[in-house]
């Protein structure tokens, strides 16, 4: 049978052979940890997180319902924070703390404007921050305001740092060349309400902003990087915020999808 992956055959993706207790690993491996996962003493981590995400009749912690919570606790963050009209902002140094949507001259611009006023969209930025790299400039999507933020300038250790990354890519990302959204979970904001339950919802929210930026921005989706160094360029404590994924989107040459 055809080697599929790390697998040797097709058949270890239907069957399981459980090892002899006599057997010993030498190195832990995805590999291992699929073949032992009837005998591990443990259980996997992905597995304890399912297990007490799950929402049970007799447990004592009420889940809310629905979502009304949320959308209430949402539409406050999104009245107070960053409430700054343009008189708030002198105006030689306005661009070192925000710019202006017709200033990021990338071809998300436009649709990145959508996710900060349409309202589904936007919804969205409550679980899931939108950070944008253009340039050696980092920048956040604000919901329901007409700039950016300006977060930090990297310098040229930091690009080399975030560029590091990505090492296990055969192709990494070109940021020099290219405007590149970075999908942040805000877990907590979901799980003072929905306690482990929340986490997931977190990722479903990330997975649908995701599927309108690749319906509508020709991009190159990256799931898979050194979580702790992205991290740690962007700012960001790695348990509260932490990064999900990233969208590489060409300057030249990109079109934005109708």
């Amino acid at each position: 049978m055809p080697e599929i992956g790390i697998y040797d055959s097709s058949l270890r993706l239907e069957e399981t052979v459980i090892p002899s207790p006599n057997s010993v690993d030498l190195a832990r491996s995805i590999g291992t940890d699929y073949v032992n996962r009837f005998s591990n003493s443990t259980p996997n981590v992905a597995e304890i997180f399912h297990l007490n995400s799950k929402v049970l009749r007799r447990s004592p912690i009420e889940v809310p319902p629905d979502r009304e919570v949320l959308y209430q606790a949402r539409d406050w963050f999104y009245r107070e924070s960053y409430g700054l009209s343009e008189e708030d902002f002198v105006p030689e140094h306005a661009d070192k703390v925000r710019i202006l949507y017709q200033q990021l001259e990338s071809p998300a611009a436009g649709f990145l404007h959508e996710c900060a006023f349409e309202p589904r969209l936007s919804g969205l930025l409550h679980s899931v921050n939108i950070f944008v790299l253009k340039g050696n400039t980092l920048l956040k999507v604000l919901p329901r305001r007409d700039f950016l933020w300006v977060e930090r300038n990297l310098d040229a250790e930091l690009m080399q740092r975030l560029s590091g990354a990505f090492d296990q890519h055969s192709s990494r990302p070109d940021f020099a060349s290219s405007t590149t959204v970075f999908l942040v979970g805000s877990f907590w904001r979901y799980m003072k309400f929905f306690g482990a339950r929340g986490y997931r919802m977190v990722l479903m929210d990330c997975g649908e902003l995701a599927h309108e930026f690749e319906a509508r921005v020709n991009a190159v989706r990256y799931e898979n990087f050194f979580d702790a160094e992205v991290d740690e360029v962007l700012l960001l404590d790695g348990v509260e915020h932490s990064v999900l994924m990233a969208l590489v989107i060409p300057n030249k040459g990109a079109e934005v999808m109708p």
